[in-house]
C-alpha cells in the first residue's frame, strides 16, 4: 500500500495479513531504508526486519483474511497517513491469527483460543487454508477473531 495502487480500478477484494499490516507502517516509518521497503537495495537492512520476518511468518501459515477495498484510494488519503485505517482492514468475526499477538488487528481487537477439537474452528481452519506447526513445535499459538462485543 504505502500510497501505491494496487491493480485494477474501484473496489476490490484484497488479502492482508498482520505481518504486512505493521511492516507497512514500518516501511512508511523509514522510507527507502526497511528490509524490501524499497527494493533489492534494501534487501539486507536491519530495519523492518522483524516486522518482515512476521509478515512471512504469517503468510506462510496463511494466517490471512480477505477485505474489500477501494483501490483507487492510497492509505496516505485518510485523516492519519501512513497509518492503517483500521476499520477498512482488519480480520473479521472467525479469521484465524496469532492469538493475543494479532489480536488488535481483528475488527473487534479481540481473540480467544483456537479450539483444534471443537467442529467449528477445525471448519475455520479448512476454510483459511491455515497451516499449523506440525506437533511438537509451537512457533505460535493460533487464535480466533471474536465478534464485537455489543453495546
Amino acid at each position: 500500500m504505502r500510497g501505491q495502487y494496487a491493480m485494477g480500478v474501484g473496489r476490490q477484494q484484497l488479502r492482508h495479513q498482520a505481518g504486512s499490516w505493521v511492516r507497512d507502517q514500518c516501511c512508511h516509518q523509514n522510507p527507502g531504508v526497511g528490509r524490501y521497503c524499497d527494493g533489492p537495495k534494501t534487501t539486507f537492512s536491519q530495519v523492518c526486519s522483524a516486522e518482515t520476518d512476521k509478515a512471512g511468518h504469517r503468510l506462510a501459515h496463511r494466517l490471512s483474511w480477505k477485505r474489500r477495498l477501494d483501490t483507487c484510494k492510497a492509505s496516505e488519503d485518510g485523516p492519519t497517513p501512513g497509518i492503517v485505517i483500521h476499520g477498512d482492514y482488519c480480520a473479521p468475526a472467525g479469521t484465524i491469527v496469532v492469538h493475543l499477538e494479532d489480536a488488535p488487528m481483528c475488527c473487534s481487537r479481540v481473540t480467544r483460543r483456537f479450539n483444534p477439537q471443537d467442529p467449528g474452528d477445525q471448519m475455520l481452519a479448512r476454510a483459511q487454508g491455515v497451516i499449523f506447526d506440525p506437533p511438537g513445535e509451537k512457533a505460535y499459538v493460533p487464535g480466533v477473531c471474536t465478534p464485537p462485543m455489543p453495546r
